[in-house]
């Protein structure tokens, strides 16, 4: 029949074969969208928890209903049984559904499927508008994650009271609460001083030079270090095989817990009472200086480590203000360090 078509039937076999090759190749599952996604990105996470809890958050609540299908077949229904699975609560009684009960989750999981989606997209396993998007998709669809739910911030020690919290911190012994007394005064996020080593320190210049794959930015970031975080950091015991400047007793890393730990025991003991996190410093630092100081807004971001500016501010602008920088952390250790015990 083929010949009679003035067909070749062997260029047809092998036109038919490569067409097949071609679309299993092009069939992928959502799972294997998944991980291709997170071997791919594998460098951008903070840290190895951060990459845990992408696949986590998948495996537990997207594998179970999409995990087996093919990309190409997904849906925006699909996406809402995902979003809008039934949650069980700790008394096993459905509670409700995911988007509502557990709303940040939820969010997050949404943002996930959206970007792996996206990859599918782009890599031509599947075809269309992506059905996790939020604009014009989803929030035809569901509620305003912040109607639901206010965001909540990380609860912070008001500024008026930071000195008196440093006063107390002061007698708190332990490598934990000297890291928390270290990051109070640089401002920065309690991972990066965690996992801070002796070589990121220059003590001849006064500056701590934070690594890319440290940072939340995944850029370096230069910490001037006031008079009184230098005085921390030479009061530290250091070992002749110490890499970690604060490290734990196995010489690792503190835990994420280390640090939250020593407010706890603060709390419990009636030396603080403000409900706080080590994470609400940053939130303290800014209003300081937002309250009680003339600093350009560009240094108060800076200093905490945000990129300031539109991008093409950002392209002309090829200095991280450090000096500047350097006269704002060096008042706000002043400020910490006043009516208390001095560093």
């Amino acid at each position: 029949d083929l010949v009679k078509q003035g067909i070749d039937p062997r260029t047809h076999r092998k036109e038919a074969k490569s067409a097949l090759i071609a679309k299993i190749a092009m069939s992928k599952t959502f799972k294997e969208c998944a991980q291709a996604y997170m071997d791919a990105h594998s460098a951008t996470y903070t840290n190895d928890k951060h990459r845990k809890q992408w696949g986590s958050t998948l495996k537990t609540y997207a594998y179970p209903i999409i995990g087996n299908m093919l990309v190409a077949d997904i849906s925006m229904r699909n996406i809402l049984d995902v979003l809008n699975q039934p949650v069980k609560g700790k008394d096993g009684q459905t509670s409700g559904g995911l988007w509502q009960t557990r709303t940040a989750t939820a969010e997050r999981l949404q943002g996930r499927l959206k970007v792996i989606l996206d990859f599918a997209t782009v890599n031509q396993y599947r075809k269309g508008v992506n059905p996790a998007n939020w604009s014009d998709v989803l929030a035809t669809q569901l509620p305003s994650p912040s109607k639901i739910k206010p965001r909540r911030h990380h609860p912070a020690i008001p500024y008026t009271e930071a000195n008196e919290f440093m006063e107390a911190l002061n007698k708190v012994s332990g490598i934990s609460a000297r890291a928390l007394e270290f990051l109070i005064h640089t401002a920065v996020r309690s991972g990066s001083v965690r996992i801070a080593t002796w070589s990121e320190i220059d003590f001849k210049n006064k500056i701590w030079r934070i690594p890319a794959e440290h940072t939340k930015t995944k850029e370096e970031h230069r910490v001037p270090l006031s008079e009184q975080a230098i005085n921390i950091l030479k009061a530290l015991p250091k070992g002749s095989n110490a890499d970690y400047i604060f490290p734990s007793p196995k010489n690792k890393p503190l835990s994420d817990m280390a640090l939250s730990e020593v407010m706890r025991g603060m709390i419990e003991r009636g030396e603080l009472k403000t409900k706080a996190v080590p994470h609400g410093f940053r939130s303290t630092f800014r209003d300081w200086a937002a309250e009680t100081t003339a600093y350009p807004d560009e240094i108060r971001k800076a200093a905490s480590g945000h990129t300031t500016g539109d991008e093409t501010k950002k392209a002309y602008q090829r200095t991280d203000l450090l000096e500047k920088r350097r006269d704002l952390m060096s008042d706000w250790s002043s400020y910490l360090t006043t009516c208390t015990n001095k560093s």
